[in-house]
């Protein structure tokens, strides 16, 4: 693809102004996220040594020298972690990142305290969001709804605080409260994906397919940025779900069409829209395709529930209650809150 070749191009450009310059933090970090977008963490590691032990100690830095770092466990890993991090100035932000390592280690109370400590003195919306999705891992998810709904229409409620409260709603079956929260962080946060990406999955559960497409159709097209396309490789799944369900042929042919390429969840794309375009077309779609572009799209929930369907059109009827069961609660889960 073009966005890959450009890639290979900057990690080329960089990679040999580090040949010139070898302890160059700036030329290794710049070689090391060229690697981090082609996906080779073996290239990017020795790159990201040379910048951290250049000076580059920052949160970015540490958390692509983890991200490259192969750890025997969660223990390891975290011992490691901290080790790094006692590198770097003591400061709100190294004690919020220490949480972030804590609670990725799953030491949610130790993660709690110190983004609550944080929190008493520097409220942010980053922040009520990560506290209260540690209330909901640790299943106190009374407590984390409690935390947010004060927040919401004020300046410590974020995006992502807004699709945590959605999806808390949301798993109540609190339909039009969850409607609510979604429309009104929309308002506030026009731009953002994640929470446009929630609503339309909350939308596609309640049946309004239009609504869905409406929402989903902008964030089709690809992105180089690689958070940003995955959540527009989501976002395409789940169009691609609402435009079957429309009977929306030239929709399913555009998205064919966007996801050319080499790389396997691309190719668990064409292979989920080519199965669907086949139903809509009357034809019977080949099981084994379903089945690859489920393994390959690692069980989407959009893909399991089209695959409970599928089963259900052809009278399969223990098979299809075995799917729909299956995915119970996890289209409205799907694109939560990380950290």
């Amino acid at each position: 693809s073009i966005e890959r070749h450009k890639y290979i191009d900057a990690y080329s450009f960089f990679n040999h102004a580090v040949k010139l310059e070898p302890l160059s933090p700036k030329y290794n970090w710049e070689a090391a996220q060229a690697a981090l977008a082609l996906r080779q963490r073996s290239l990017a590691l020795p790159h990201i040594q040379v910048a951290w032990d250049g000076g580059m100690k920052t949160r970015e830095v540490l958390e692509a020298r983890l991200e490259c770092t192969t750890f025997k466990g969660p223990a390891e890993s975290l011992a490691a972690s901290l080790e790094w991090l006692r590198e770097m100035p003591d400061t709100e932000e190294r004690r919020e990142l220490e949480g972030n390592l804590q609670f990725r280690a799953g030491k949610h109370e130790e993660a709690l305290r110190l983004w609550s400590a944080i929190y008493e003195k520097s409220p942010s919306g980053r922040l009520s969001g990560r506290i209260a999705l540690t209330y909901a891992t640790m299943k106190q998810v009374d407590k984390a709804e409690a935390f947010l709904k004060p927040l919401r229409g004020g300046p410590h409620l974020d995006e992502e605080g807004y699709v945590l409260l959605a999806v808390l709603l949301a798993q109540r079956d609190v339909v039009a409260e969850t409607d609510e929260v979604l429309k009104e962080g929309r308002a506030k946060f026009p731009a953002g994906e994640r929470l446009r990406l929630q609503q339309a999955v909350f939308c596609l559960e309640q049946g309004r397919e239009k609504e869905v497409v409406v929402l989903l159709d902008p964030m089709k097209e690809r992105s180089q940025k690689p958070d940003e396309e995955e959540l527009r490789h989501q976002a395409r799944i789940y169009l691609g779900l609402a435009l079957a369900q429309a009977s929306d042929t030239a929709g399913l042919e555009a998205l064919l069409a966007l996801a050319a390429g080499d790389a396997p969840w691309l190719e668990g794309e064409r292979l989920f829209y080519g199965v669907m375009r086949a139903a809509l077309r009357g034809e019977h779609p080949a099981p084994e395709d379903l089945n690859r572009a489920r393994t390959l799209l690692r069980g989407h929930p959009a893909v399991e529930w089209s695959g409970a369907r599928a089963h259900a059109n052809a009278g399969r009827w223990a098979h299809a209650v075995t799917g729909y069961r299956a995915i119970e609660g996890l289209l409205s889960l799907a694109p939560a809150v990380q950290v």
